[in-house]
């Protein structure tokens, strides 16, 4: 009886360990390495947008650093012929005077053209980057919106799983917690005095008629023996 009460506790901590053993797999595969890859899915995509997105954002910066470099050589340009339109009004102009004059005006010239074309090349770059950057946030809202539908789908699975192995769940921890409750709540004594045995000891008694002879030498006479 002993034995047969063991087995039987193993065979219970056995279908718990099974319970616990299904549902741990079902929420692995079902929930925890799709949402793994997915992740990881995601983790590239995002990588890749944020690589992109920087790439122009520095193109941009470099074309609206050297936009201001030649507006900067520009200024200084107009400004030395500035003043020598100045001093050649307040005097007259000699020959070599009149020749630096009209290689500023020709280096100015230059100037402006360079800088007209660098502004519609950074104008060009600002929509490029303004295109990537645009690009970027709906590919990371796509991302959100693939992982929102992706947790909604593993949280079903998951609610799927409880449901269907909760139940079983459920019963083996009641039945624990009943009976750790009562010996949590009754004394040693008290709690083996509790347990009922599954078999109790039965002894058969067998009374034997033997007959035997009386004293007139009949065999009419029994006696009983146990």
């Amino acid at each position: 009886d002993i034995d047969k009460g063991w087995t039987s506790v193993a065979e219970q901590f056995d279908v718990q360990a099974t319970i616990h053993s299904n549902l741990g797999s079902a929420l692995t595969d079902d929930v925890v390495q799709p949402l793994r890859s997915i992740q990881s899915s995601e983790a590239k995509t995002i990588r890749a947008a944020t690589v992109f997105v920087e790439r122009e954002t520095r193109k941009l910066k470099d074309c609206r650093d050297a936009t201001v470099r030649k507006k900067r050589v520009l200024y200084e340009s107009s400004k030395q012929l500035e003043k020598l339109e100045q001093t050649l009004d307040n005097q007259q102009a000699g020959e070599r005077a009149s020749i630096k004059k009209k290689r500023l005006e020709e280096q100015v010239r230059k100037q402006e053209e360079a800088y007209v074309w660098e502004t519609v090349d950074l104008e060009k770059q600002r929509r490029v980057t303004e295109g990537v950057l645009r690009k970027g946030v709906e590919s990371l809202e796509a991302v959100e919106r693939q992982r929102l539908a992706h947790c909604q789908t593993a949280l079903g699975r998951y609610q799927r799983k409880i449901e269907q192995l909760g139940p079983n769940l459920q019963q083996m921890f009641d039945r624990h917690t009943n009976n750790l409750d009562l010996a949590v709540q009754a004394t040693a004594g008290d709690y083996i005095a509790a347990i009922q045995p599954s078999a109790a000891a039965v002894n058969h008694l067998m009374l034997t008629d033997v007959y035997v002879s009386c004293q007139d030498g009949s065999l009419n006479c029994v006696q009983r023996f146990p």
